[in-house]
């Protein structure tokens, strides 16, 4: 009699002692999923963030490697793709509107014309976080291959 009491005891407490031990496994387990999908959403945002930085970058390549031809056609699609690919950065949206404006009047100063445009660069720059090193006279210089 003893022994079928020290059983159902032992039956009790195994059962008891699962039931909670199950309990924490499925917590643990919900944890570990919420864990990962986080992780897998900041994957997903930092990918996008990188592929926005690059098509940043690639329009500022773009301006700059055709800035000596105003009226060439890469220059063109860089140029109106600014506000499209910059439309987070205020700076480089006013820098944008401020050459445009100034680019469509007919009575343009080249040399005005030309900072301003140095201007768009450098708050690209800074968007881009990778102004460190720019100096606006290198920019201001122009290779001309006409």
């Amino acid at each position: 009699m003893v022994g079928g009491i020290l059983g159902l005891v032992g039956v009790t407490i195994t059962l008891f002692y699962s039931f909670f031990n199950d309990k924490r496994s499925k917590k643990f387990q919900l944890q570990l999923e919420s864990d990962n999908e986080n992780f897998q959403n900041t994957l997903a945002i930092q990918e996008h963030e990188r592929r926005i930085w690059m098509k940043k970058y690639e329009v500022l390549v773009q301006l700059i490697g055709s800035r000596y031809d105003f009226s060439s056609t890469e220059f063109k699609r860089a140029f109106n793709s600014v506000p499209a690919v910059f439309f987070d950065s205020p700076d480089v949206i006013k820098s944008y509107k401020n050459f445009y404006s100034y680019k469509s009047n007919s009575s343009v100063d080249d040399g005005l014309a030309n900072e301003k445009l140095v201007n768009i660069f450098v708050e690209m720059y800074r968007d881009l976080e990778i102004e460190e090193n720019v100096d606006e006279t290198d920019l201001e210089k122009i290779f001309d291959t006409n």
